[in-house]
């Protein structure tokens, strides 16, 4: 039986000229997506830039406009801390974090969210920490007393905000190693529904006949509805 492999996507090198002081000009990697849109990427003084557009041309000039788009007075904040990482606290990282990286490229409404999240259940935990202090176990409890109220979702985002948030600081060498980058919130475990036999139904519809809901009751039984579906 032959194995259809699947195409790999063949990248276009694209020439475009960055607005430096002199101008420079670099060569890109366009590549298509299953979409059917670009993205194009190119690491620039040791930094990844990626950005994507319907088209080629339009992908490369959003490149242009992420590598254009901080300003000195946005990098400044992370220059000052690279030399006072050893009293960086998460909290102080995380507000530079959101303000300078966060913004690039993504919706308002994922920063208000991240923010919101942190303030809620991130940052009352562990955002007193040093960076550097920051263990494995630190994110374990959190996640622990977050799931104590909150649901699986709630958890797993605030450990992905957190995850993301420490993955720069260990690209922009502020941290050596990421404390938990192998670490997970496991999955809990499915609670098995229990369904009526044939006897509990119908001693169950004979007990709510005179009911206002009863034909409901009905409806929902012999039909297999759930209650959301019903109304």
């Amino acid at each position: 039986m032959a194995i259809e492999r699947k195409k790999r996507r063949r990248s276009k090198q694209v020439s475009i000229e960055l607005q430096t002081s002199p101008p420079v000009s670099i060569t890109i990697s366009v590549t298509k997506r299953s979409n059917g849109t670009f993205m194009a990427r190119k690491t620039i003084q040791s930094k990844p830039y990626c950005a994507y557009g319907k088209t080629e041309d339009e992908a490369a000039q959003n490149l242009i406009l992420a590598y254009n788009k901080p300003s000195s007075a946005e990098t400044a904040p992370v220059q000052e801390l690279l030399q006072v990482n050893a009293s960086l606290t998460f909290g102080e990282w995380f507000d530079v974090w959101v303000s300078t990286y966060l913004k690039i490229g993504n919706k308002k409404a994922t920063f208000v969210n991240y923010r919101t999240v942190a303030k809620i259940h991130i940052l009352p935990r562990i955002g007193h920490i040093l960076l550097t202090d920051l263990k494995e176990r630190h994110f374990m409890l959190m996640c622990r007393e977050i799931s104590k109220t909150h649901s699986q979702a709630t958890t797993s985002l605030a450990l992905f905000i957190c995850r993301t948030c420490l993955k720069t600081a260990v690209e922009e060498d502020i941290l050596e190693k990421h404390p938990i980058k192998k670490f997970s919130v496991g999955r809990k475990a499915h609670r098995e529904r229990i369904a009526l036999d044939v006897s509990e139904a119908s001693t169950f519809l004979e007990v709510a006949r005179m009911h206002r809901l009863y034909c409901a009751f009905l409806i929902l039984i012999f039909c297999g509805l759930r209650r959301n579906e019903l109304l």
